[in-house]
């Protein structure tokens, strides 16, 4: 039961945290819980000051919060809830909407994050719509100030990934500079297998 909206792109980290504001509080006002996830503490303590610009309430759930974060997961689920989250906060727990939420549409996952695996982006997409509730998610990507900076890019996508930049497939550009992410941090992970069986042969 979850249905996902296009992914948006915007120039930087203040013009897309200005959108998340809105979007969310237009969510919340129709009933339903929103989980935003940000890439970081720093991200995740930078759009709550967005939200008290705003004069919205939201809870905050990352690393620095996480002896409340049994609360703040029980909560996350309320009607007109608005939840920020970074990477692992309150990882491998459920988020229960209550019934007036199911009622309204569930939650609705606004993904902010550029995780360098799309294994991550699906875990987090998948905190709405559990168990047949229904809900729904989109992912919002910034250009500047964030991984998608071609200098940050792998080699291969930088002049690529401006092209691509410029023609409005900033989605594109991202899964594929996930897919070169993934494949290097997959050749690491051999290097360190090959190199443990090495020294355990050694020693």
């Amino acid at each position: 039961l979850l249905t996902t909206g296009p992914t948006r792109c915007f120039a930087d980290r203040d013009a897309l945290f200005r959108a998340a504001v809105q979007q969310a509080r237009r969510i919340a006002r129709s009933g339903r819980p929103v989980l935003i996830g940000t890439d970081c503490i720093e991200d995740s303590l930078l759009l709550q000051r967005f939200f008290a610009g705003a004069r919205q309430p939201v809870n905050l759930l990352n690393a620095a919060s996480d002896a409340d974060e049994a609360r703040g997961i029980a909560q996350a689920g309320l009607a007109g809830q608005i939840t920020i989250s970074t990477q692992i906060a309150g990882r491998g727990t459920d988020i229960i909407c209550d019934e007036t939420a199911l009622r309204c549409g569930g939650l609705h996952v606004l993904n902010l994050q550029h995780n360098r695996s799309r294994r991550i982006d699906r875990q987090m997409i998948g905190r709405a719509a559990r168990q047949g509730d229904p809900g729904s998610a989109e992912h919002w990507i910034r250009l500047r100030d964030g991984p998608l900076e071609p200098d940050r890019l792998p080699a291969g996508l930088r002049l690529p990934g401006q092209l691509l930049a410029r023609l409005g497939m900033a989605g594109a550009l991202l899964r594929y500079a996930q897919a070169i992410w993934g494949l290097e941090d997959r050749l690491q992970r051999k290097g360190r297998l090959s190199s443990d069986r090495k020294w355990s042969r050694h020693l």
